[in-house]
């Protein structure tokens, strides 16, 4: 009977910088796939609202729910926004 199975064995990728960028999107991620929903959009508000985020990486990466329920909804949501739940832009006027 083996007293170590391959499950007792897992190795641990979270402070790994080869996997940094897996749980979000990247700078580059949100240019080529999502180019299309940056229309009207202030990138550098952008930045500075989702701050990125990384793990031991030198590259960070955006909230993958937070960019996409901007795209969708096509205003910043943050505690740090003070438009965030009070003033909602139109589709064209994010700033």
């Amino acid at each position: 009977m083996a007293y170590f199975s391959g499950a007792n064995n897992l190795r641990d990728i979270a402070l790994s910088p080869a996997y940094a960028t897996l749980c979000g999107f990247t700078e580059r991620d949100v240019d080529e796939v999502f180019g299309s929903e940056l229309a009207g959009l202030d990138r550098e508000r952008i930045r500075g609202w989702n701050n990125g985020y990384s793990w031991g990486g030198e590259e960070k990466v955006y909230n993958p729910v937070d960019l996409l329920l901007l795209f969708a909804e096509r205003h910043l949501r943050s505690p740090n926004d003070p438009r965030s739940d009070r003033e909602r832009p139109s589709s064209s006027s994010v700033q």
